[in-house]
């Protein structure tokens, strides 16, 4: 005697029941893929950002390089390398990454002229962002007189804020052997506001190991 079926999703299943494995595979593939595809979608999009979450180094200090040189990624790499080993693994992943941060201007021609193409305008664009939230504490130029008239940005060796207007460099910054020619100078920038000076910290231990080198 037939079956009294309550649905039409009922009559389905039951009829589903009734065929070969293989025609009941097709029919719930027919059924199910566009859910599976959106699985297998997500799932991957998942695996991806997990994948570059575990993968990504994290660095532990930001440099800022002023400069109109700009470094190959083989250079910047050997600078990162060289300013690493007086810091300390400060997010505690087991490294002492430093990242550089190019900004590849003339400061004294770029307030002399303002930029030059619209290169040096996203340039000068990106180093005022940094100079307003901290990014980066220690700045490596071969324009410090520049930078300091620009942004009176840096503070005296042993960590004191100079009077505005100060230009006694040579308490300021200290020479640093580059990868390019020319004479490149480090030094570490003031941070004022208490919000940011978490971030700033690490940045004055490094300074301070550098120093003690």
């Amino acid at each position: 005697m037939p079956k009294d079926f309550e649905t039409e999703a009922d009559r389905i299943r039951e009829h589903n029941r009734q065929l070969p494995r293989k025609e009941r595979m097709a029919n719930w593939w027919d059924y199910h893929r566009i859910h599976v595809l959106i699985g297998v979608i997500v799932a991957a999009v998942i695996a991806f950002f997990t994948f570059q979450s575990l993968s990504e180094v994290r660095p532990d200090y930001a440099v800022a390089w002023v400069s109109a040189v700009k470094l190959t990624d083989e250079q910047a790499e050997a600078v990162e390398t060289d300013l690493a080993q007086y810091g300390e693994d400060v997010n505690g992943d087991g490294k002492t990454v430093v990242h550089l941060l190019q900004y590849n201007l003339n400061m004294t021609d770029l307030m002399a002229n303002g930029p030059s193409n619209e290169e040096a305008t996203a340039h000068a664009m990106s180093l005022q962002a940094d100079l307003s939230v901290l990014d980066s504490a220690l700045f490596l130029t071969d324009d410090p007189e520049g930078l300091q008239t620009y942004a009176e940005l840096f503070l005296y060796k042993d960590g004191t804020e100079p009077a505005e207007g100060a230009r006694d460099l040579e308490n300021m910054v200290i020479p640093w052997e580059t990868p390019v020619d020319g004479s490149y100078w480090l030094g570490l920038r003031d941070c004022r506001a208490e919000n940011l000076r978490k971030n700033w910290e690490p940045s004055w231990r490094l300074w301070q190991n550098i120093l003690a080198s």
